[in-house]
């Protein structure tokens, strides 16, 4: 019991001498302040600049997402051109390598388009 009434009587004596500087810190001269202002305004400074660099980031991650979507768009169109453009070709390559069948299917579509067109133009 006396060795707990030791420590807790060196634990008042730890918080009064804690007491004692705070007091001290306290009717100490204005440098102590004028540090802890100009650390504060540094740190405003620092935290302005991050503030601008964030911004300015944001802008830039704006313009390169526009930049990625055209991109995208664009890939997306020439993928679609060059589907339509092999299944065009792969369905030539099955008529053949002969350049007659070639004429004569071109002969064919040529009838069978000049059989529409009249339609085309028919007004109702």
């Amino acid at each position: 019991m006396q060795d707990a009434l030791k420590r807790k009587e060196s634990e008042i004596e730890a918080i009064g001498k804690m007491g004692d500087q705070l007091i001290d810190f306290s009717y100490a001269p204005s440098i102590c302040g004028d540090s802890i202002q100009a650390d504060v305004k540094d740190i405003y400074n620092q935290w302005e600049k991050m503030s601008l660099k964030v911004q300015e980031l944001q802008i830039v991650l704006r313009d390169f997402l526009e930049h990625w979507t055209t991109f995208n768009s664009e890939l997306h169109n020439v993928n679609h051109v060059l589907s339509e453009n092999e299944y065009w070709l792969q369905r030539y390559s099955t008529i053949g390598a002969d350049l007659h069948a070639l004429r004569l299917q071109l002969d064919k579509l040529l009838v069978r388009n000049s059989t529409f067109m009249p339609f085309m133009y028919m007004t109702y």
